[in-house]
């Protein structure tokens, strides 16, 4: 290491760890790029691993080409203009750009033309919508009685934008749409969803005068009919003259919970029909347009790699994988990442305090439960010494993390 570089005791422990998998728990302030810069430099000079085979994986553009400069001030300081050189060809970017990369050597394994383009965001939702139109007008041409339900399910629940979300959240969870049918638990999330809103909906309208005993004719009718009354019945709530009637709002959480129960399986079948025959079309809209998705960059790359061939190809490129901001990422990119890192060491800085895409599905839960439940050879590493903020602030800071049971991040410390 050069003496002129000045590291924490802690921050020299990660740089210099040749654990397996390296886990390292950066609050703010806690110098994490410069940990992961120095780490990659004392890779490449002290244990002479090539630079081509270390991948730097980070979540912004940004974030990647201040890295990439700040190696190559490294690598000048210390006489090593020829690596400063080398830094431009360097694996460091973002996870979406790192598997675009590796999907264009392997365009023909995951049945694409060669000269494929991602597809713009507003082609995307046009794309989108018109996929889900087709599926819903399929269901309504072939299946009556699943058309039925999703009509009066339709009026009152904004579907497509249900039928949305669920699709895009599919995208980044790592499970591929022709799989649907055995991801048992996945369909129970999406179940659970479609009864929390008829749930949130009853809530919103639980002064309405409602008819006692109409409720408990429901509650005892027969399994089939249950459903379309459940709907009728919160379509009432919905019209009927305003006043509190806390026993309706108890029924009614009966009602829906029953509901759930009987009529589960009826709507895990829609939901599946639904998904597939969505997924179906969006892949031929796509196909025509010879363009993929920023998710089917990493879908189309785990899929690939099923193949174990190719798995060993991809997997032994490189003998680090290192990954910024570890706490934002989906399951789908981890998946991704553990599967590209399957013949390599691995590198891991996050916080959980610093998640801030959960909008992009980000699942900071990942993170955590890598830190807390290491595995064998697996060095956790806490950085949690603040270089650039005022005590005071950090703090006060400390005081509104530790009344959140949600947040188990480090405590923030400083260093004058």
């Amino acid at each position: 290491m050069n003496p002129e570089v000045v590291l924490s005791d802690k921050q020299t422990e990660a740089v210099q760890s040749n654990a397996d998998t390296v886990i390292v728990a950066a609050a703010a302030g806690s110098g994490k790029t410069r940990v992961l810069t120095e780490k990659i430099i004392f890779e490449v000079l002290e244990r002479s691993v090539p630079m081509h085979r270390i991948a730097a994986i980070t979540y912004t553009n940004k974030a990647a080409d201040e890295m990439r400069i700040r190696l190559m001030e490294g690598f000048k300081k210390r006489g090593r203009a020829d690596l400063a050189r080398q830094v431009h060809h360097a694996q460091i970017m973002t996870i979406h750009a790192f598997a675009l990369d590796i999907l264009k050597k392997y365009s023909i394994d995951a049945s694409l033309d060669p000269g494929f383009g991602i597809i713009e965001d507003i082609d995307y939702q046009i794309m989108l919508d018109r996929a889900i139109n087709e599926a819903l007008s399929d269901i309504s041409r072939n299946d009556s009685a699943k058309s039925s339900v999703l009509n009066r399910f339709a009026e009152h629940y904004q579907i497509k934008k249900a039928l949305k979300t669920a699709y895009e959240e599919w995208g980044t969870s790592g499970i591929h749409p022709h799989s649907v049918e055995t991801a048992q638990s996945e369909l129970d999330e999406r179940v659970s969803a479609l009864v929390e809103m008829l749930t949130d909906a009853a809530q919103e309208h639980q002064d309405g005068l409602i008819d006692m005993q109409r409720i408990q004719k429901i509650k005892s009718s027969a399994p089939e009919s249950l459903f379309e009354q459940l709907i009728l019945l919160l379509s009432e709530i919905q019209s009927s003259t305003k006043r509190y009637l806390t026993p309706v709002k108890e029924e009614c959480r009966s009602v829906i919970s029953l509901a759930a129960d009987r009529e589960a399986s009826e709507v895990k079948n829609i939901l599946v029909n639904l998904t597939e025959g969505i997924h179906r079309r969006a892949e031929e809209i796509k196909q025509q347009l010879n363009r993929i998705s920023i998710n089917d960059q990493i879908n189309k790359l785990i899929e690939i790699m099923d193949n174990s061939e190719v798995a060993d190809e991809i997997s032994g490129l490189y003998d680090w994988v290192m990954v910024d901001e570890f706490q934002d990422v989906n399951p789908a990119q981890y998946k991704l990442i553990i599967r590209i890192a399957s013949c390599s060491r691995k590198f891991f800085v996050g916080d959980v305090r610093q998640s801030i895409y959960g909008f992009r599905h980000a699942d900071c839960s990942i993170f955590a439960g890598l830190n807390q439940h290491p595995e064998e050879k697996t060095a956790v590493i806490n950085l949690d010494e603040n270089y650039r903020s005022s005590p005071d602030l950090i703090s006060r800071v400390n005081q509104v993390y530790g009344k959140e049971s949600c947040y188990d991040g480090l405590p923030f410390g400083c260093v004058r």
